[in-house]
């Protein structure tokens, strides 16, 4: 049975991340998520977020390890299950914003030009989940941090729930334990609350996922 009507079992949406990243031009996952994601917009929002994706698209991503295109399919993937799982009236602004969730960060974009193209609140809303890395790992930052993303006036919460949720399936990527150690507690100290908030549907399935990677620590390809 899938949750939410897309999620398979763990180890099977691995495999699917896996391969988006060892397949970069070949792999077709992504792509199908983000088009069952915008199947029931209107017609209208459809191609807002397809220009909203040719935008994100023509960025010049610098991410370690990562080719642009190999990248990019991970906002794409966000993307999809964000509007697979807003509200009809915030699918537009959602769908933008996690198109774009990590511009600030892994391109040389400012909010100026963000907000140029794409209007203040989704420039603003992506400035507010963009993480200031040297401060990551304070307890005052981090609760600061969360607190701003709940307090919009918009679901921003489900953006960065559906972002944790796809880098958790390739957190075994990374070899550093207290990496990994790290990024678990922040899911269950800040993440997971959010979950039960916003998209308790999805609760089970990402303590599940967190137990998983706790269990298996790094993927060994």
């Amino acid at each position: 049975m899938l949750t939410c009507g897309f999620l398979e079992e763990i180890e099977i949406e691995i495999g699917k991340r896996l391969n988006a990243l060892e397949n970069p031009e070949n792999e077709r996952f992504s792509e199908n998520l983000w088009n069952s994601g915008l199947e029931d917009l209107s017609f209208d929002d459809q191609q807002y977020l397809k220009k909203v994706l040719s935008f994100a698209s023509s960025l010049d991503y610098h991410h370690a390890g990562l080719t642009p295109k190999a990248y990019l399919a991970h906002p794409i993937r966000v993307a999809g299950m964000t509007l697979l799982l807003s509200q009809k009236f915030e699918q537009k602004t959602l769908g933008a914003i996690s198109l774009l969730h990590n511009a600030l960060e892994v391109s040389s974009i400012s909010h100026e030009e963000l907000k140029s193209e794409v209007g203040q609140v989704v420039a603003d809303s992506i400035k507010i989940l963009t993480v200031e890395r040297d401060l990551q790992e304070n307890a005052t930052y981090l609760n600061n941090y969360y607190g701003a993303i709940s307090s919009t006036s918009h679901s921003l919460s489900i953006v960065k729930i559906i972002d944790k949720l796809d880098n958790l399936f390739i957190l075994g990527l990374n070899s550093d334990d207290a990496v990994r150690e790290r990024y678990l507690n922040e899911i269950e100290n800040y993440v997971l609350p959010l979950v039960s908030k916003s998209l308790p549907q999805l609760t089970v399935y990402m303590e599940n996922l967190v137990a998983y990677n706790k269990k298996n620590g790094k993927i060994n390809k």
